[in-house]
């Protein structure tokens, strides 16, 4: 329980720093807005798509804190309540499907900020060379 909400709690801050560090061009959707600059401070110049980490931090997080045996969720029995369990399951399941799906989102966003910037994306993109985990991917 201890390492989950951990994890969720470090999750959390650096997808916090993630909105402050963005400001105003932080948005839920794919878009480049009027005026628009290439975010490359913070945790942006360690890995190019910060937030995703954090989400799939945060999922792995909820997995191990109310997942796992020995949690109040399990332990109580509340888990085994029938609605309680198809509720879990769901909700794992969007998160799963968003955590998923992410890959594919840095390439897209990767593309739509390589065609705006340039070669300021380019260079940008040589020094901070991985997308979501820092020398894997």
């Amino acid at each position: 329980f201890i390492i989950g909400t951990t994890l969720m709690s470090l999750a959390g801050l650096l997808r916090w720093q993630c909105y402050r560090t963005l400001g105003r061009f932080f948005t839920y959707r794919l878009s480049i807005r009027k005026d628009h600059q290439l975010v490359k401070s913070g945790p942006y110049s360690i890995v190019r798509h910060p937030s995703y980490s954090a989400g799939t931090l945060s999922l792995l997080g909820v997995v191990i804190a109310y997942g796992h045996p020995g949690s109040w969720l399990r332990d109580s029995g509340v888990a085994d309540n029938l609605l309680v369990k198809s509720a879990a399951i769901a909700w794992v399941a969007v998160l799963a499907t968003l955590v998923i799906s992410s890959p594919s989102r840095c390439l897209q966003e990767d593309q739509m900020m390589k065609e705006k910037f340039g070669e300021e994306w380019e260079e940008w993109a040589s020094r901070v060379r991985f997308r979501m985990i820092p020398g894997i991917f």
